[in-house]
């Protein structure tokens, strides 16, 4: 285990380097937007735009510790190939929501990490795709800056922290705009409600409606 976990983080850092001077141009982020990745990645990783946090930016929320990114890899290659351009297509949609709203100061990402363990740390091809996504959130705040407000990592397990820790010190930019949260979930819970109301996310993540409905679901 620990073995797998430290090849993950020279992974890591090895694309990181590689990957440093990668910019996206504003058409490219346009052919993003446009992309229609197959049902089957849709249905099997999706996310949402969950509502506003208390100075009008939007609220997003992915449910990462659920996604099956060893199962994808080990499937089909043409929805493993998809992938990649699904995820960097969910950034381009993160960084295109601070645009539409007059208010927004950049877009809140909250990552649930919940059920993410070892089978998934363990799959030398899972890994790079999870490492695919995390290059691509660092290239974006690299180009886009202050599209990203803030990232709160919540249901972390011993597993992602221990990774998390090892990554850190590269990540820059970053890694000063993400709070790193356990699994006591009061604790999170009460930092997401000072700056999120309780009617603008998941009962799940804190919020008070059962009835909740998030402005928009990609995927499913």
């Amino acid at each position: 285990m620990t073995r797998s976990i430290y090849s993950f983080a020279l992974v890591f850092l090895f694309g990181l380097i590689l990957t440093s001077g990668l910019v996206n141009s504003q058409d490219e982020d346009e052919n993003l937007l446009s992309f229609e990745a197959p049902f089957e990645v849709q249905k099997n990783f999706p996310y949402f735009h969950s509502g506003f946090d208390k100075e009008g930016s939007p609220v997003w929320v992915c449910e990462y510790g659920k996604w099956d990114v060893r199962n994808l890899v080990e499937g089909d290659r043409k929805n493993a190939d998809s992938f990649d351009k699904y995820t960097e297509q969910m950034w381009a949609r993160f960084a295109k929501s601070t645009k539409e709203y007059p208010d927004s100061e950049g877009y809140v990402l909250i990552i649930d990490l919940e059920g993410y363990n070892s089978r998934q740390a363990t799959s030398v091809a899972a890994v790079q795709k999870t490492l695919n996504v995390a290059r691509q959130a660092s290239a974006q705040v690299r180009r886009k800056g202050k599209s990203c407000k803030a990232v709160y990592l919540v249901n972390s397990n011993f597993l992602f922290q221990t990774v998390f820790n090892l990554i850190k010190p590269v990540l820059g930019e970053l890694a000063s705009i993400v709070e790193l949260y356990g699994t006591n979930d009061e604790k999170w819970k009460n930092v997401l409600r000072k700056e999120i109301a309780a009617d603008q996310i998941p009962e799940f993540l804190g919020g008070n409606k059962a009835d909740f409905k998030p402005v928009k679901i990609f995927g499913r």
